[in-house]
This record gives C-alpha cells, structure tokens and sequence, in this order.
C-alpha cells in the first residue's frame, strides 16, 4: 500500500512525527511550569521581612561593585603607580576571604545578626566614602581592608538571616531569590555607575552609590 501510495505514507509519518513534538513541547512546558512554583514560593513572596531583604539586599548590590571597579582608576588619578594601584582590588578580596571566616564565626553565636549585618553595611558605606579624601597609597589600602572586610557580611550572613526570616525548609527557595536579585542588580549596577563616571568624578560616583547603599540598611535594620 505504501509503494502505491507513498504520499500517503509519508503524510502519516508527518503526522505522527507533528504529535511527538507537540508532546514534546506540552512536557517541556509543564515541567517550565512547576520548576516557576516551585521557585517562586507563594507563601516566600508573601513574607514582608523577607520581600524587605531582598529588595534591599537587590539596592545593594547594584552599587556594591562600584569600589572594586573603580579603586584602580582612582588611584590612578592620585598618581599611584600601576602596579600598586592594581593591588587595591586583591587587598579587598584578601582581607574579604578573611572576613568572611570571621562573620562566619559570628553567625554561629546568638548575637541578633541583623544587627551586625546592618552596622557592617554601614561601616562599608562609610569607608567608601572617606576613600576620595584619601591622598596616600597606604591611607587607600587600609579602606579599601576595611571595605572588603565589612563587605564580607554581606555573603557570610545572609544563610543565616534567611533562615530566622523563612525557616531551614524554604531556605534553597529564598536564597535562589536573594541570588537572582542580586545577580540582576549587578548586571545593571556597574554599567549605570560607569556612566555616571562620564558625566561626574569618582568621588561623586563613590559617594552617591554609598549613599543609597547605606540607605538600604535603613529599609530593614
């Protein structure tokens, strides 16, 4: 029959070949569908302290690389020599690293962690707004050790936090979402920052991201 009627065949095997991929893509989209529940938590999102954190966790760090991208071109500007001046951002990470072994050891006492998260991101703001009156090369190490280090809470802390917001059981949903925000905020943060560099000095960029990144601390400490 198929040697008679080949047109036939073949449309038949279109036709089934039509309802695999139709199939297909019904799985596929379902599966898309309960992989969104599953990671956009109802009961998370409705959680006030925790919306709070991410937002403002979301402020942060749209401004947070600003010192690691611009300590360089700063020093720089202060007649630093290269070499020294590229040794700016591995004193942040070093002293960074150590930090966060520190905040760890803290997190694991009974001190209120909001509390220390909050003062760190304070300090850190505060350092980085001193770094523009800062006119020496040891003066710029020092802040930019400090900067690292209370930047470092910021990643050691926030396990912790989750939990007393959500619970151990929803922590991987909200700590997925801490994440997300945070990776989109630093997609968009340092292109808007370079940008204002253009327009502006270092200094005012420095200080304006500092601001609104001390300003976050106020909308949940």
């Amino acid at each position: 029959m198929t040697a008679s009627c080949p047109e036939l065949h073949f449309g038949r095997a279109d036709s089934v070949s039509d309802q695999t991929s139709s199939q297909k893509y019904s799985v596929c989209l379902s599966k898309a569908k309960d992989l969104l529940k599953a990671a956009f938590d109802k009961e998370i999102l409705r959680h006030s302290p925790f919306l709070l954190f991410t937002a403002s966790n979301f402020l942060m760090y749209f401004w947070g690389d600003v010192p690691y991208l611009f300590a360089n071109d700063f020093a720089l500007e202060r007649g630093v020599p290269d070499t020294q001046a590229s040794f700016l951002i591995s004193i942040i990470g070093i002293v960074n690293t150590v930090g966060q072994v520190i905040y760890g050891v803290i997190g694991d006492t009974s001190c209120n962690l909001t509390v220390v998260f909050g003062v760190s991101v304070v300090a850190s703001g505060v350092v980085v707004v001193l770094l523009p009156f800062a006119e020496s090369y040891w003066f710029m190490a020092v802040l930019c050790g400090l900067y690292g280090f209370f930047d470092a809470a910021c990643y050691a802390l926030i396990t912790a936090i989750l939990v007393s917001y959500v619970g151990l059981d929803k922590l991987a949903h909200a700590y997925g979402l801490v994440m997300m925000g945070k990776g989109l905020a630093n997609l968009g943060g340092p292109p808007v920052a370079g940008k204002l560099s253009f327009f502006s000095s270092f200094e005012f960029v420095n200080v304006f991201s500092e601001s609104l990144r001390y300003f976050t601390k106020d909308m949940w400490c």
